[in-house]
């Protein structure tokens, strides 16, 4: 009865997890909670397998019918009221009644099983005890009921002291469990925000690069406008994704840099290595476009010559980007953007890569270098 009760509460439990989609880090959450839930099942039935068997084991050949209808009365019943205490307490009266301080209610609802089992002993069945103690020649046949009572309240206390020590660690686990969780919660909602706030950070540049070209060359600005309806396909489309392909932020990436290109005039020499054959790696969408802007916001003046340059590279584990611009201070005047795609580029890099990425920035000689390293995996290889 003790197994199948084990059995029928671990099911319960198992048939409350949610059917919809979780994040990675949920996930990671729930396979935590699953295998602590496993190895608190797999010690309930060793425990209790143990308690129930141990009794058998130790009978001998006479007076075995005798003997094991003792173990019936002797062991087996007691240790039915010590499961139903045990996993009433656990699952229920210690969280209802024990952590909410309500111990006056606590005892009371301990006591009634002890008070059940108390009457079937020394009421129902006292006679039948007092035959099989006998013949187990058990010291306590000896003793004054006012000693037995008190004995066997005593040991009907040890299951509830055990259901209150492990619902206590339990409870600790899952306090632990739930701050990881909050936690976890706080980064996504951060990198969502971080994410949305790319968005009008981009167009603010965008639309002031078209603006620029509407008294300069209309056909331009139609040009402009007609890339920038392609790139806001994809920050509909791509941007809301976890991850995009490499290929896909290259892309991304051309058609942003062809966009600027249309507002510089000969004085500026912009040029991209990108890799030819991209190989199948995911990376979070908009993390190097930030480095992009930047470039074309200082790498730029009106009546000098100056060059940009937009690399990437790859090794077995690691992907990086790197973006040289020549290096012109910002005018006051100028309002084109003010550090938010840079400090923003940082702080999802500590979300999504922490203590894993690199990002450097140089000055060297009369040129800027801003450099973003990342691990990746190669999903070809799962």
């Amino acid at each position: 009865m003790i197994i199948i009760l084990s059995l029928f509460l671990y099911f319960k439990n198992k048939c409350h997890t949610p059917f919809f989609k979780k994040n990675k880090y949920e996930s990671m959450l729930d396979v935590e909670s699953k295998q602590g839930r496993l190895w608190e099942f797999a010690i309930h039935i060793l425990i209790w397998g143990t308690l129930l068997l141990f009794p058998l084991l130790s009978i001998t050949s006479s007076h075995r019918n005798l003997l094991i209808e003792g173990t019936f009365f002797i062991f087996w019943v007691p240790i039915a009221f010590m499961g139903i205490m045990f996993y009433a307490n656990y699952y229920f009266l210690i969280d209802r009644y024990f952590f909410p301080k309500r111990k006056i209610q606590f005892i009371f609802s301990n006591f009634i099983p002890v008070s059940f089992y108390l009457f079937f002993r020394y009421v129902v069945a006292n006679e039948k005890y007092m035959q099989i103690m006998e013949l187990a020649e058990s010291p306590r046949r000896f003793l004054p009921l006012y000693l037995n009572i008190p004995l066997d309240i005593l040991s009907f206390s040890i299951p509830v002291v055990f259901g209150l020590a492990l619902r206590s660690i339990k409870k600790v686990r899952d306090t632990e469990l739930s701050k990881k969780q909050e936690a976890n919660t706080r980064l996504e909602l951060e990198l969502k925000h971080l994410k949305y706030q790319i968005q009008p950070h981009f167009f603010f540049n965008a639309l002031n690069t078209i603006y620029g070209l509407i008294d300069l060359d209309q056909q331009k600005a139609q040009e402009a406008v007609h890339d920038l309806s392609k790139l806001m396909r994809h920050l509909l489309y791509k941007a809301e994704n976890e991850f995009i392909t490499l290929d896909e932020e290259i892309d991304f990436l051309n058609k942003y840099i062809a966009l600027n290109k249309l507002r510089l005039s000969e004085n500026t020499i912009v040029s991209t290595q990108f890799p030819d054959i991209v190989p199948n790696i995911n990376l979070p969408p908009l993390l190097f476009i930030s480095l992009v802007e930047n470039s074309f916001k200082h790498g730029v003046a009106a009546l000098e010559k100056s060059a940009i340059k937009f690399e990437i590279f790859y090794d077995y584990q690691q992907l990086t980007f790197r973006a040289i611009n020549t290096n012109y201070a910002k005018k006051e005047i100028d309002l084109s953007g003010s550090g938010i795609g840079t400090e923003n580029l940082s702080k999802r890099l500590d979300i999504l890569f922490p203590n894993q990425y690199t990002y450097r920035v140089e000055k060297q000689e009369n040129n800027y270098i801003a450099t973003v390293t990342i691990p990746y995996k190669n999903t070809d290889e799962n």
